[in-house]
């Protein structure tokens, strides 16, 4: 239900003027976020969309194909490859050649926010970008553990990660490491 709410949320921020203008709506792109898929809730996030304004192409982006993979690229991976991939992905889409709106959860609105940043050259023009709840300026730990992780296990993990965040094996491999910010070390935030 908090899915269907927060679609009709968007559409009332601004989804709806750009969608509507025209006989041909604007397309909407969509992140998902951590251990999320596009066939998660982002299928119902799509159906109400599509409902609301009728005709409307959306577009889901999945790292992965498959529900397990695309959660686990969630996770899992390089960021910087994912946004790339995502970028030769979009401007091979025709429906988005004339640009679109695009709608980040979570981490997925960080995602969102690179896409605005480094396609702008290879793919369509992402007309306005809507984050919910995208950790713009970073995580200053690593995101809450799986409810069956006990919570002595997370605090362990997450004191493990926090010590080799920067480290350039871990930042190709963990999603979350890529945007870790931890305050008393900005400099190998910077650099990494």
């Amino acid at each position: 239900m908090w899915v269907s709410r927060i679609a009709r949320v968007l559409i009332s921020l601004g989804l709806w003027d750009l969608a509507m203008g025209s006989l041909n709506p604007t397309p909407v792109v969509i992140w998902h976020g951590m251990g999320d898929s596009c066939d998660g809730s982002m299928a119902n996030v799509i159906d109400v969309i599509q409902e609301e304004i009728p005709g409307v192409y959306v577009h889901c982006i999945s790292a992965e194909t498959g529900f397990l993979t695309d959660t686990a690229s969630s996770f899992f991976g390089d960021l910087n490859q994912q946004i790339e991939s995502a970028c030769r992905d979009l401007a091979m889409t025709p429906e988005l050649k004339d640009g679109y709106i695009g709608i980040g959860f979570s981490q997925g609105g960080l995602f969102m926010r690179g896409l605005l940043q480094r396609c702008h050259a290879v793919g369509p023009r992402m007309e306005r970008l809507i984050s919910i709840g995208g950790p713009q300026n970073g995580v200053v730990s690593i995101p809450s553990c799986p409810v069956p992780i006990s919570s002595t296990l997370c605090w362990i993990l997450d004191r493990s990660i926090e010590s080799v965040a920067y480290q350039g094996f871990v930042q190709r491999m963990f999603v979350q490491a890529q945007y870790l910010k931890l305050p008393d070390r900005l400099p190998e935030y910077r650099e990494h």
